[in-house]
């Protein structure tokens, strides 16, 4: 039975230690995010990388103008101290009219699932894990991305 214990231990993958929520993140947002970028949501954050809902393009272009100084603001907060980037998710503020709006899914996941394929040694675990990020991102695709 230790030796089930030890062999899951080592294959299984395990949360990051830096994962945070859309919900512990608004907070830290709210306070930086100033004027239009006001209306960007937060998403996720995980192995330096920050997750945001834009919702449309003008937004984006916006946040791309701004990134260099919310990276220094939020690189502060100790928990962010790793920030390399923030990414831009599409994300519509209000649906029309008629149309159904699809509940809010962080895209961190599949990008975790990745990061965390390229930091195993194992080969056939490794190309698994990358396997599962495409298959996360619907991608449709069964060639192995490239880790």
């Amino acid at each position: 039975m230790e030796e089930i214990g030890l062999l899951l231990k080592r294959i299984m993958p395990e949360v990051p230690d830096d994962l945070m929520t859309a919900g512990a993140l608004a907070p830290l947002w709210a306070q930086v995010a100033t004027g239009a970028l006001a209306r960007i949501r937060p998403l996720g954050y995980c192995r330096g990388r920050l997750f945001v809902a834009v919702p449309g393009s003008s937004f984006g272009a916006r946040l791309k103008q701004e990134q260099p100084r919310l990276l220094a603001t939020l690189r502060q907060v100790p928990s962010l101290a790793q920030l390399q980037e923030i990414v831009a998710r599409p994300w519509p503020e209000a649906a029309t009219p008629g149309t159904r709006r699809e509940p809010l899914r962080p895209p961190s996941a599949p990008d975790c699932v990745l990061a965390l394929a390229l930091a195993v040694d194992d080969e056939a675990l490794r190309a698994s894990l990358a396997r599962l990020a495409a298959s996360m991102r619907g991608s449709g695709d069964s060639a192995d991305p490239v880790v």
